[in-house]
């Protein structure tokens, strides 16, 4: 929160003279602790055990909601990221039911936001299904809070969309990733009208994993390099800029990235073929 307070107010020109406060404030935070697992810690109190049969997923807020872990500028932390989310998802993949296991959806959709950060298409897979196939869906498209169409859940109301976009693409901090966590039971289709962080309007991505074909059309509000990002073992085998004056090049060592440099303003729209 605070980091993301300092980013806004340096962004807007405000309250210049509380960003060294909140810096500070910062620097006294404890930092993120890993158990003997390697796992991500949830908690710094000493002597509190994990218990990774239950709904909550606070402390991997930064890496799917404030973007504080990336693979590459915090591998250690990513990681431990995901040794923790995969005891997780073991001990819950095995449970249908539950006192406290993950079948309340708040904790599903908190399970299908990590799994598209981390690439686990097969989690977002089956979180979604589970949401259509075990009776979680109102006829007024409101969501149950646990199957069988029992209490209300306000959370997947908005975290569905986020879920499934986010396994489509993702773009924070110069980096533009598509299909990190595409589930194979989609071996094709297309998305429209995403906001991805950014300032870049998606206006339409279409993919056709088969064939190893991706289309995009995309507008940026501000001049930006990016760098294009596709999955590893997903090799780009050409890229082409289809319409609008922009340019792509491939990433010389980087087989699975690309450099985009978009103008502001105006539509672009580019062809990437891979392998693998």
């Amino acid at each position: 929160v605070l980091t993301y307070l300092i980013k806004s107010c340096q962004e807007l020109s405000i309250e210049k003279e509380n960003i060294g406060k909140w810096k500070t404030m910062i620097e006294k935070m404890p930092p993120y602790l890993v158990n003997e697992d390697g796992g991500l810690k949830e908690w710094s109190w000493p002597g509190a055990e994990e218990d990774y049969n239950q709904r909550h997923h606070s402390h991997f807020l930064p890496l799917y909601q404030f973007c504080e872990f990336d693979r590459d500028r915090t591998p250690e932390l990513w990681k431990a990221s995901e040794i923790a989310f995969e005891h997780k998802v073991s001990d819950w993949l095995r449970r249908t039911e539950g006192s406290n296991s993950n079948h309340i959806t708040h904790g599903m959709m908190n399970q299908g936001q990590c799994a598209a950060r981390l690439g686990r298409e097969d989690v977002v897979y089956e979180v979604l299904s589970r949401m259509a196939t075990r009776q979680y869906l109102y006829p007024s498209f409101m969501i149950s809070y646990w199957p069988g169409l029992r209490g209300f859940g306000f959370d997947p109301v908005g975290t569905i969309p986020d879920v499934v976009n986010n396994s489509l693409l993702f773009c924070w901090d110069g980096i533009l990733d598509l299909i990190p966590a595409l589930p194979e039971e989609w071996p094709e289709g297309s998305i429209s009208g995403i906001k991805a962080r950014g300032q870049i309007h998606i206006d339409q991505f279409a993919w056709d994993r088969p064939e190893g074909e991706l289309e995009l059309s995309l507008t940026s509000a501000v001049v930006q390099d990016l760098t294009v990002r596709l999955p590893d073992g997903c090799k780009i085998t050409s890229m082409k800029i289809v319409k609008g004056e922009a340019s792509i090049t491939e990433i010389p060592g980087r087989p699975t990235c690309g450099r985009l440099i978009l103008p502001a303003g105006e539509t672009i729209e580019l062809r990437i073929r891979f392998g693998g």
